[in-house]
């Protein structure tokens, strides 16, 4: 509120200069924090914030999905966003990052099915690695905001199990159907993240919000997923084209609505402390 009101004094006590000293503009601008910003939904953050609001940007990942691109590059190099890289599942990639940003993206994690099967072990590495190893470097930080990516996966076996409506509410208890199963690991890292970013939220004083995603789809998404793996198939003429768990049903959002829906949730007054589902509403079902 200072800044504002030193900005304000400024324009009332020199009407006719119509320029803002550099200073000012430098105070006045948000800096804002991407933690796996090289990843698909992160990237596309970077993107619309880069496009539609005049923040200093930050983007910080490890590329361990080779995902530093030419599109990558040019968006870094058109709008001047600072650019850290390095594997933030050890504490000591946190000390290339400044001590205080205005808003902090939290879309770092090693995701997909694929990944969740072969290598479970290493999903809960770091995946808890990455929330612990955040929530200490904010506990020694000062962070206005975080947005926790989450997911829908982490209340998929209450609907199952239990038969809850679809859409479901954000009230919905989470449950994880055979903690055994590698495919769970993922949810079992994000039920820990969501626990760990309220609670710490409430005791060191930084606001935060949880976003569990719906099936996120569109450019950029990488192939471990089931949209991409039915269209590699069907062009690779396979014959019979199968269609696993074809009445399933999934809800399907496209990234820039995922996009709009995160920033809303980072910017819009009361979500502190809210959880969101993002998704469009609409379950289609997978042979349709």
């Amino acid at each position: 509120m200072k800044q504002h009101a030193d900005r304000n004094n400024y324009f009332n006590d020199e009407p006719g200069n119509d320029q803002i000293p550099t200073h000012l503009i430098i105070n006045c601008m948000k800096k804002v924090l991407i933690l796996g910003g090289g990843g698909f939904i992160g990237f596309n953050i970077a993107k619309y914030l880069s496009e539609n609001r005049d923040y200093q940007l930050t983007i910080a990942d490890n590329f361990m999905k080779k995902n530093r691109d030419e599109e990558f590059d040019e968006l870094v190099d058109q709008y001047k966003i600072k650019v850290i890289e390095d594997d933030f599942s050890y504490p000591s990639a946190y000390d290339k990052l400044d001590g205080n940003y205005d808003q902090v993206y939290m879309m770092a994690a090693l995701v997909g099915v694929d990944n969740a099967n072969n290598m479970p072990h290493e999903v809960i590495r770091i995946n808890t690695s990455l929330a612990l190893y955040t929530l200490e470097w904010i506990r020694r930080s000062k962070i206005g905001k975080v947005v926790f990516a989450s997911t829908s996966e982490n209340y998929a076996g209450t609907v199952d199990a239990f038969g809850y409506n679809i859409p479901t509410p954000e009230e919905v208890p989470l449950t994880i159907q055979d903690i055994a199963h590698p495919r769970f690991t993922y949810a079992v890292t994000k039920i820990l993240g969501e626990s760990g970013f309220l609670n710490y939220a409430k005791m060191l004083g930084f606001e935060t919000t949880i976003i569990r995603y719906h099936n996120v789809f569109g450019p950029r998404m990488g192939f471990n997923h089931v949209i991409p793996h039915l269209v590699i198939r069907f062009r690779n003429k396979e014959n019979p084209y199968k269609i696993y768990g074809h009445d399933q049903t999934r809800d399907f959002c496209y990234i820039t609505d995922a996009v709009e829906g995160t920033v809303l949730a980072m910017e819009t007054p009361g979500t502190n402390g809210q959880i969101y589902h993002l998704g469009t509403g609409i379950e289609i079902l997978l042979k349709s």
